[in-house]
């Protein structure tokens, strides 16, 4: 919906305008400078996001909301557990940055994944630096030091 941050009276009130229309949106950032939790929580009882929800807002505590768009990409996800990726089971694409998912997290995640319990899925990224240095998906060694390792560098 917007690239840059949006002052909260502002994008809430272009969420009711929005909202007064249609009930669902294709796709949808939520990117609001000031945005509470209440906020946030609003806009998803006044919305259904159907292909693509983007979200950089940091919850204070984890909130109960849809998680089902075929594609979230959700930059502070310090608030979603195994059971919140457990709702996004219809998901083509998952990305979470800052989480604090644990290798035990990430390997019934990848368990899940490979039994067929998220069939749409084409694209996980998740970012956490709750990771042990050793950990890897199912034993496979790391790519980490072969490919653009300034990128994959664990700190």
């Amino acid at each position: 919906m917007f690239s840059q941050r949006v002052p909260a009276v502002i994008y809430m009130s272009m969420i009711d305008f929005i909202s007064s229309r249609q009930s669902e949106i294709k796709e949808l950032t939520i990117w609001g400078d000031g945005l509470t939790d209440k906020h946030v929580t609003e806009i998803f009882d006044k919305l259904r996001v159907t292909d693509h929800l983007e979200m950089s807002h940091r919850f204070s505590r984890a909130p109960s909301i849809p998680l089902n768009s075929k594609s979230i990409s959700i930059w502070n996800s310090a608030w979603i557990t195994t059971q919140h990726l457990n709702l996004m089971k219809h998901c083509i694409v998952i990305e979470l940055h800052r989480s604090t998912l644990t290798d035990h997290d990430i390997t019934l995640f990848l368990n899940d994944w490979k039994s067929g319990q998220f069939p749409n899925l084409q694209y996980s990224s998740i970012k956490s630096s709750f990771l042990g240095k050793n950990f890897t998906a199912f034993g496979l060694p790391s790519l980490q030091n072969t490919v653009n390792p300034q990128y994959y560098a664990r700190t």
